[in-house]
């Protein structure tokens, strides 16, 4: 579904991908979901810079689902998802996001 996204018109694109992203995000399977994501990502990213009150309504929507899953999971959806997360807070939201992933680490092992 993602792939077939990347095909439509920018317009298209717009209705489509909060659908995508749902679907996305339901995939059970960390490895097929990861890779779902990361094909959205691009896509996601560039929309988040015409649209970013949307955009973080999405990204916050998308964290809330994604953190109810086992700590590895959610670090490799995490990385799937590093475009969007540089697009809505620039270069350094990655390094920052997962500094703090790595405090949580430790003081929760």
């Amino acid at each position: 579904m993602a792939a077939l996204a990347l095909h439509l018109p920018p317009d298209q694109q717009e209705q489509v991908l909060p659908e995508t992203l749902a679907a996305a995000q339901a995939i059970e399977w960390e490895v097929a979901r990861a890779r779902a994501l990361a094909a959205l990502a691009p896509q996601w990213a560039a929309w988040a810079a015409s649209n970013r009150p949307a955009a973080y309504d999405r990204w916050t929507e998308t964290l809330r689902v994604l953190s109810t899953r086992p700590r590895p999971h959610l670090l490799a959806d995490l990385h799937a998802l590093a475009p969007v997360l540089a697009a809505l807070g620039g270069p350094g939201a990655i390094t920052e996001t997962f500094c703090a992933i790595q405090d949580v680490g430790r003081w929760w092992p």
